[in-house]
């Protein structure tokens, strides 16, 4: 017999808390989870990070976000390099019911789409030479690694 079925409404300050915390550590988001803080499951965690609905490419959105945070910073702050890293993949396709087409093809953003199957990931992220900051600019999907 169940004796609560009313599962617990996350206001939003709290599932990014528990996002940051996850993002830094997971093995700490558990350990806090075990000593009875009140944290979302890792589930709920990760199905919040699975919910973001971001294109192949540049993100002006990303950018925006990067102009808007450093509008009114020092030089020193604004001093960054550009990053990027190439992952390998598992050849998968599936349909994105949020953009109406099939993900797992190469994918270079506004250079277009090809049917090849993707097999690497390139992701581009400014981060900070002074200051400690990083930011993801871009993402990429190819079916040939570098």
């Amino acid at each position: 017999m169940q004796l609560r079925n009313k599962r617990r409404l996350w206001i939003i300050q709290e599932k990014n808390l528990a996002l940051s915390l996850f993002y830094k550590s997971p093995t700490s988001y558990n350990c806090l989870r075990l000593q009875r803080v009140n944290l979302p499951s890792p589930c709920t965690v990760r199905r919040l990070i699975g919910q973001s609905k971001y294109l192949p490419g540049f993100n002006k959105l990303f950018l925006g976000h990067l102009k808007r945070k450093f509008e009114f910073k020092t030089y020193k702050d604004k001093v960054c390099n550009v990053c990027f890293d190439e992952i390998s993949n598992k050849e998968f396709l599936e349909y994105s019911k949020d953009f109406d087409f099939i993900e797992g093809f190469e994918d270079l953003g506004r250079l277009g789409r090809s049917n090849k199957t993707a097999n690497t990931a390139l992701v581009f992220m400014d981060r900070g030479v002074y200051t400690s900051w990083k930011i993801p600019i871009a993402y990429l999907f190819s079916s040939f690694s570098c």
